[in-house]
């Protein structure tokens, strides 16, 4: 005899259908420039192991909260982790060290603002208008187009306001997207990494994963895993068909160069 299978009750049917908010930074550049200091200043660039890096921030175990602010950390770029340890960056030490008038600062506070994916997003549907909506325009866009829960929404648009202010990139609701003295240059070309001489870089380029690079306003990032294998690709957004081709070309170049590296030059399969 057959058996019905019961249906979930709806509590367990409404947990799981519950919308799960974007990955962010659940606290503000602000406070997250504050907790790292505290952990800069208690161990200096050493950093300190998770446990005594969240007492250093004001917790008294690395529970749920206390590890989301530590996260917070490391999506502005502010700290990192090694070897179980969490570390302030260059990032950090610049914009800790000096002071908020010197270029270092400054450049530090933009680079880190725009780390948080969900950050970049944002600027970049108003990078060309220049002008953020309101929070209550913007709250509904964010629900419906970003996947954020109702209830993530308005503290998460707090917190990237203040963040923006922070770093001189937002005036009431304009953006300031270019730096004075360069030419008129766009935030985008101001904070291309130079790659070559990060210490991310550096220690990736002898294995490991590879480093996440921040994209420049305008471009998509694409990171892929296969086995042993990883590829980041950095192409522009929205993707032509010109640009497809090219990729399209690229990736074969890759793959024609690889099979040239196997012994006896490898095969189609």
């Amino acid at each position: 005899m057959a058996t019905k299978t019961p249906e979930p009750d709806n509590a367990t049917a409404a947990k799981k259908s519950k919308p799960r908010s974007p990955n962010y930074p659940a606290i503000s550049l602000v406070e997250a420039i504050e907790r790292t200091r505290k952990i800069y200043k208690a161990d200096g660039r050493a950093g300190a192991p998770v446990a005594a890096a969240v007492k250093h921030v004001g917790y008294s175990g690395p529970h749920g909260k206390a590890l989301t602010v530590l996260s917070a950390l490391g999506k502005f770029g502010l700290t990192e982790n090694k070897a179980g340890r969490v570390v302030p960056t260059q990032a950090a030490v610049d914009i800790l060290e000096f002071d908020s008038n010197h270029e270092r600062h400054k450049k530090a506070l933009r680079e880190a603002v725009l780390m948080p994916a969900a950050y970049r997003n944002i600027i970049e549907r108003y990078r060309k208008v220049g002008v953020l909506p309101s929070d209550e325009s913007l709250k509904p866009e964010l629900v419906a187009d970003l996947k954020f829960s109702p209830s993530a929404a308005g503290g998460f648009i707090k917190d990237f306001r203040t963040s923006l202010e922070f770093a001189g990139l937002l005036v009431g609701n304009e953006l300031k997207l270019s730096i004075e003295g360069n030419g008129g240059a766009g935030v985008g070309d101001e904070l291309e990494f130079d790659m070559a001489d990060t210490a991310e870089n550096r220690g990736n380029q002898t294995g490991g994963t590879l480093p996440l690079v921040p994209p420049k306003l305008g471009v998509k990032q694409d990171r892929m895993t296969l086995g042993d294998c990883q590829v980041l690709v950095q192409r522009p957004e929205p993707l032509t068909q010109e640009v497809y081709n090219d990729l399209k070309s690229m990736f074969s170049l890759v793959l024609r160069n690889a099979r040239r590296a196997i012994p006896g030059g490898g095969s189609e399969t």
